[in-house]
C-alpha cells in the first residue's frame, strides 16, 4: 500500500524524505526501482490490490529508459547502466509473465536477457556496468549484488525461455 500510494505519476516512487524540512531531494537509483519493480509484481503475484497496476506504471518508466546495442538492451538512468537495474527489471518482468501468463514483454525480456549475457564473464564472474559512452563493459568492476540479481535474472529467463542458453550462464555465475 505504501508503494502504490507514494507512486508519482511518471511511474517512479517516493525515494528520499527529509522530514527536518519535509522536502523531497531529487535524487532517484534507477536500481531500486527496479528492484521495487519486481517486489510489486511478487505482491500482485500474491493478491494484493493495486500491486499490479503500480509495478506496470513502473516497468513503463523503466522501459521509456532503455539503451539498444547490438541486438542487446539494459536500463540506463543520468548516463549510468548498471547491470543490477537491468538484472533486476529481468526478475521483475519474468515474475510477471509467471503471475499473469501475459507474453506481452516476453521480446524485450529476451533482449535484457542478452544484456546480462554479454555482462557475464566466461569465468561467472558478472561486470557491474556498461559505460555507453566508451561502448562497451567496464572491465573490473564487480558487485556482489548485482551478481546475485543477474543469476536470479537469468534463472527466470530459463524458466520462461528454456531454450535460450539462460540456465548455463546462470550456471556460470
Amino acid at each position: 500500500d505504501w508503494f502504490v500510494d507514494n507512486q508519482e505519476p511518471d511511474g517512479t516512487w517516493l525515494y528520499l524524505y527529509d522530514a527536518d524540512d519535509d522536502s523531497t531531494p531529487s535524487e532517484y537509483n534507477e536500481v531500486r526501482h527496479a528492484g521495487v519493480t519486481m517486489g510489486l509484481y511478487q505482491a500482485a503475484a500474491a493478491g494484493f490490490p493495486g500491486a499490479l497496476s503500480s509495478a506496470d506504471r513502473g516497468t513503463e518508466w523503466a522501459l521509456d529508459r532503455l539503451i539498444e546495442r547490438d541486438g542487446w538492451a539494459a536500463l540506463v538512468f543520468d548516463g549510468r547502466v548498471a547491470t543490477g537495474a537491468t538484472a533486476l527489471l529481468v526478475a521483475a518482468l519474468a515474475i510477471r509473465r509467471d503471475a499473469t501468463g501475459d507474453t506481452r514483454h516476453d521480446e524485450v525480456l529476451r533482449r535484457l536477457g542478452r544484456f546480462l549475457l554479454a555482462q557475464t564473464e566466461a569465468s561467472g564472474a558478472v561486470l557491474a556496468s556498461y559505460d555507453s559512452a566508451r561502448g562497451g563493459p567496464v572491465p573490473g568492476e564487480y558487485s556482489k549484488y548485482y551478481t546475485g540479481e543477474a543469476y536470479w535474472a537469468l534463472a527466470g529467463l530459463h524458466r520462461a525461455f528454456p531454450d535460450g542458453g539462460w540456465g548455463e550462464a546462470a550456471d556460470r555465475i
